[in-house]
């Protein structure tokens, strides 16, 4: 299924509830480099000499941290939801909109 069928298919409440999963469970890549990271952080301190420090788990991150552990705060998370929504606005055909400075 291509993105444009989805769309086209998916309704609102299920997008929504998509969504919610995803704050509760995030899927896709920064999962997947979380994941790999603390397999690496773990095979790193395990095996780490004797007497040395542990390795932190940022120091086994793929990308940055930030993105990946630090939580967002409310006003970031409704920047953020609001970019979305003025992006998917602007995509709609029509008539043209002026881009906000």
């Amino acid at each position: 299924m291509t993105r444009e069928e989805m769309l086209e298919t998916m309704s609102a409440r299920e997008l929504v509830a998509w969504r919610m999963y995803d704050e509760l469970e995030p899927i896709g890549e920064p999962r997947a480099d979380l994941r790999a990271a603390l397999l690496l952080n773990l095979f790193q301190n395990v095996h780490r000499k004797e007497g040395s420090k542990p390795v932190e788990l940022d120091q086994s991150l793929l990308q940055t941290p930030d993105a990946l552990v630090k939580p967002k705060t409310e006003e970031e998370k409704e920047l953020e939801l609001a970019e979305r929504i003025r992006a998917a606005l602007m995509s709609l055909p029509g008539k043209k909109r002026e881009k906000e400075a």
